[in-house]
């Protein structure tokens, strides 16, 4: 029994590793605004980057879709990549996690990633969980509005986030 974080733990102090990036993911159901506090995917990332550690993690939509899914998928790989060197090199400060959301949405519906932050509350009567796909939102304000619009997300995610109230 445990807590999805628990594999940082188990990783570096039972196995001795010392890796370059921890990725979660990519897994199902977004986790933006306020369910980032409540998120397995996203306390597996924040225990890393709390242990020292760069992390990453990508979500995609409710049910498995593999083309959203390797929407998240290429924009992890593309986050490593563009940061390869200093990862490997140990030279790669952070005190942020990173987190890529894609919305439900086929890719060709979908906009490029837009970089904002996570939502401070759910909007009212809104399913944060669907999209238009109309793209008719190109400047969000946050995580949801992205996704809502049909814009993958990408946002930082502090390892403490007291500040966010959980859904429900």
């Amino acid at each position: 029994h445990g807590l999805p974080a628990d594999v940082i733990g188990v990783a570096l102090d039972e196995l001795g590793l010392e890796p370059h990036v921890v990725v979660a993911g990519v897994n199902d159901a977004q986790n933006i605004g306020p369910v980032a506090v409540v998120s397995g995917t996203l306390g597996i990332v924040r225990t890393a980057v709390d242990r020292g550690i760069p992390a990453v993690a990508g979500s995609a939509g409710l049910e498995f879709n593999e083309d959203e899914f390797g929407v998240a998928a290429d924009l992890v790989a593309e986050w490593i990549a563009e940061r390869r060197d200093e990862l490997v090199a140990g030279t790669y400060e952070t005190d942020v996690a990173v987190s890529f959301n894609v919305p439900t949405c086929a890719s060709e519906d979908m906009g490029d990633v837009v970089e904002v932050p996570l939502a401070e509350e759910l909007p009212e009567g809104t399913n944060i969980f669907t999209s238009e796909c109309d793209l008719a939102n190109p400047d969000p304000k946050d995580d949801i509005e992205a996704l809502a619009s049909g814009y993958p997300a990408m946002s930082e995610v502090p390892v403490e986030l007291e500040e966010l109230e959980p859904a429900g």
